[in-house]
């Protein structure tokens, strides 16, 4: 669905979205979406009309980052602000957690990646599982939604580089894909009033 109503999305829904898509759901830390190699490399920012969130599963809660309305920077075309959806997700990949991987495969693997080429392997696959880690939050989210009538759609339309710099990401993060939230649009009038 990717008509939105501009009315507000309420904080405990909210919360059960995001809960959804990365909680803490065991006493031993696992969470509610699986993460390959147990890296937790994703982290996911809110972009709500009154700035950008941080959302922290060990506090079950959202951090301020910043006042600003960056959801128009997650489409390639301008969209009027009375457009967009009231929550939109930014899934950020951190790369740098998954490193421990790399490196003790090449710690103990070093000829034979210098041989074979495995390198290139390697980091495909790092790649691929960050990808699928962002799928699976993505889909837990989508899911949720469904179940509470929510209007929601993935989206990788924008320029990536910009969505980072704006965000403020570390040389070793990059967004993914965005998810736009919202109750689904009753009418036309929904963006007038």
């Amino acid at each position: 669905e990717r008509n939105f109503s501009n009315e507000p999305l309420p904080d405990p829904l909210l919360a059960n979205l995001l809960y959804a898509a990365d909680g803490i759901n065991r006493p031993n830390g696992r969470r509610t979406t699986p993460s390959a190699f147990n890296w937790r490399e994703t982290e996911i920012y809110v972009l709500k009309p009154n700035g950008i969130w941080r959302w922290v599963p060990e506090r079950n809660g959202l951090i301020f980052c910043s006042p600003e309305d960056l959801r128009p920077e997650t489409h390639m075309v301008e969209m009027p602000l009375a457009a967009l959806p009231p929550v939109i997700l930014v899934y950020v990949t951190n790369f740098e957690r998954t490193r421990d991987f790399v490196l003790r495969l090449e710690y103990h693997e070093s000829v034979l990646f210098q041989v074979i080429g495995l390198i290139q392997l390697v980091e495909e696959t790092r790649l691929r599982s960050t990808h699928l880690d962002v799928g699976m939050k993505m889909q837990s989210v989508a899911l949720a939604a469904a179940a509470m009538g929510l209007a929601c759609v993935p989206r990788t339309g924008f320029l990536v580089e910009k969505l980072n710099k704006r965000l403020r990401l570390k040389p070793t993060e990059t967004v993914v894909a965005v998810q736009s939230l919202g109750y689904p649009a009753k009418s036309l009038l929904d963006h007038i009033l």
